[in-house]
Parts: C-alpha cells; sequence; structure tokens
C-alpha cells in the first residue's frame, strides 16, 4: 500500500512473516513491488529524481544550501540583500549613474497616501497646477491670488490706496470704488499755536470740507488754509484767492497768494469766535478749489465768505490751518475735517 499520504510506510498485507512460514512468490512479488513503489516516490539524495509535488518542512530548515545561480535556483540568506539590489539596479529604481530613470521609474509614489515626507530639499522646480503646486517659487507680498485653470494662478496687485477689489463680469481687478465713504478726521481744540495739521489724507480724496466751532485768534488777523503734498510741505504760493469780511455797516476784502483766506484782517474791535465751514474740491488733476462761508460772533466782523484755487504740484496729503501773520495764536474752540 506505499505510504498512507502522511509519509508512513506500511508492509503490504501478508508481512510481517511469521517462523515457519512458506514463502511463496505471490507473497514475494506483492511485498516487491510495493517497496519498489514507496522507493521510487522518494527523493534520491543524487538529485536524480524529479519532486512530483510540494515539500513540507515542518518548520525545519534547508540547510548547507548552495547559492543560487539560475533564475529558478533558490537563494541562500546570504544572497537576499544582493538580490534585492540587484533588482532594484534592474528596475532603474536605485541606480545612481542614472537617477533621471530612477525616479521616472518610482511608480508606487504617484498615487496613494505619503504620510511619511516631512520636507523636500532637493525640489529645484515649482510644482505645476495640475500637480498640486502653483507654478511659481515666489509670491510677491500682499498680492491677491485668482484662479487659473491648470496654469499658474494670476495676481492683482494692491495698486492706489482705497482701491478695492472689483468684478468686471469676467475677472477682478484693484479699482476704485464707485464711491468713497465720508470720513471723520479727529478733532483738534484750537486752543494754542499758530497753525493746526491734517496729514495722512488718502490719495483717492476728491473733497475736504474744514469745520470750525467757535474758533478765534488772540490777534486781529484772519485765518488762512494752506495744502500739503506730504507730511510736512505745504504750498506757500499760487493761490488765487479773495476773502471778505461783512457786519453791521462794514465790509472789506483781500487777496493772498500764499494760502486760501477766509475774510479780511478783523476790523479793531476785539478778537471774533467764528463758527463754519470751508470746502476745499478737486477740480482735475492736482488742482484743487476753495469755498467759505464763516459766521462770528462779533457784529462788526460778523460774516466772512472766501474762494479761490490753487494747482499742487503733486497729490494733497495734508491740510494746515494757520494765521496770515503768522503770529497770533488760536486761543479757542475746536476744528476737524471730513473727507470724501
Amino acid at each position: 500500500m506505499s505510504r498512507n499520504g502522511s509519509g508512513t510506510y506500511t508492509l503490504p498485507a501478508g508481512n510481517p512473516v511469521v517462523t515457519s512460514t512458506t514463502i511463496s512468490s505471490t507473497w514475494a512479488n506483492t511485498t516487491m513491488t510495493d517497496l519498489a513503489t514507496a522507493m521510487t516516490g522518494s527523493l534520491a539524495s543524487d538529485g536524480q529524481t524529479t519532486a512530483t509535488g510540494n515539500l513540507k518542512m515542518g518548520s525545519n530548515r534547508i540547510t548547507g544550501l548552495a547559492d543560487g545561480i539560475a533564475a529558478t535556483d533558490a537563494a541562500t540568506v546570504s544572497q537576499l540583500p544582493s538580490a534585492a539590489l540587484f533588482l532594484l539596479k534592474a528596475s532603474n529604481l536605485s541606480d545612481v549613474a542614472n537617477a533621471t530613470t530612477s525616479r521616472t521609474n518610482l511608480v508606487a509614489a504617484k498615487s496613494g497616501a505619503n504620510s511619511d515626507i516631512t520636507s523636500i530639499t532637493g525640489l529645484t522646480t515649482p510644482l505645476t497646477v495640475a500637480q498640486g503646486g502653483i507654478g511659481a517659487a515666489t509670491l510677491t507680498a500682499n498680492n491677491v491670488l485668482l484662479g487659473n485653470g491648470t496654469s499658474a494662478p494670476q495676481v492683482v496687485a494692491p495698486s492706489t490706496a482705497g482701491n478695492i477689489l472689483t468684478s468686471n463680469g469676467t475677472t477682478w481687478t484693484s479699482a476704485a470704488p464707485a464711491a468713497y465713504p465720508l470720513t471723520s478726521g479727529t478733532a483738534v481744540a484750537s486752543t494754542s499755536g499758530t497753525s493746526i495739521d491734517f496729514t495722512s489724507i488718502p490719495s483717492w480724496v476728491k473733497r475736504i470740507t474744514v469745520m470750525f466751532d467757535a474758533v478765534s485768534l488772540s490777534g486781529s488777523s484772519t485765518i488762512r488754509i494752506q495744502l500739503g503734498t506730504g507730511s510736512t510741505t505745504y504750498t506757500t504760493s499760487g493761490y488765487v484767492t479773495f476773502g471778505v469780511t461783512f457786519g453791521a455797516g462794514s465790509l472789506g476784502g483781500a487777496t493772498d497768494t500764499s494760502g486760501f483766506v477766509i475774510g479780511q484782517n478783523q476790523t479793531t474791535g476785539g478778537p471774533t469766535a467764528y463758527g463754519g465751514s470751508c470746502v476745499i474740491t478737486n477740480v482735475t488733476g492736482n488742482t484743487w478749489s476753495y469755498m467759505a462761508v464763516m459766521g462770528g460772533n462779533s457784529g462788526t466782523n460778523g460774516g466772512q465768505l472766501g474762494g479761490g484755487s490753487v494747482p499742487l504740484g503733486a497729490a494733497l496729503t495734508a491740510v494746515r490751518v494757520t494765521t496770515v501773520n503768522g503770529t497770533d495764536t488760536f486761543d479757542a474752540g475746536s476744528i476737524n475735517i471730513l473727507y470724501e
């Protein structure tokens, strides 16, 4: 019956023989045939037998194995590291001499999660949008990015102060708003000094209103307004302006080329406290016009009017309220501005 399927060999029936048993040809042939069949199913130690099934090692090692040579040979443990490097080089995955091809053949890195990547120091070409980048190595500070399909994003620069992002129905641009808000400055007490300045006026401003509340001077001079084109540079020439002071039975006027004048010098009788406003409006470019209406608490110097214009050499950025003679000081009231 040869082996039982688990590797155990059992002699055929009639075995083992007992003493004084007559040996017949039937017993001998049957036994010898069974033994021959069992031996044929065994592996010859000289390698001439070909296995017809998988070898079950039962958690035992194959020892004394020679290094494999042919592709179908078994490999020894010592051959495994060399074999792995061989496979990498054969696929151009670790060949330093052919780094470009190695990167191309790293197919596994083209998809799937890569949670262990902490930095890429060798990347010199920006990733395109299709690769998950933006196609640029740097971004200009404060620019706004606009989507652009698979191409590098478009940018919108801030441009002029006060501009807003505006849609033209297709894209976005930095443009002046259709209407600017009315912005109030901070009221300043006009109780000392020979001048009061309002600076940092935005370049988009087209109209400025200077407002006076019970403002008076220490002497008989009158108020002058000068326009600035910087934080400390004020235009002191080129003004075409005329001011009128009127009251009960009196009327006087004066011109001024050093600033916008409000009325004429006060007549003898002491300072007058004035309230009212002066409107400075952009005509075109850097040219500005001026109009003033003031009222006071003196019958003689009760009303003042003024008007004029001036071309500036640059964009308006400041307004100065001072006096014609430059020596009289403010001694009462407050002044503020509105711009739009």
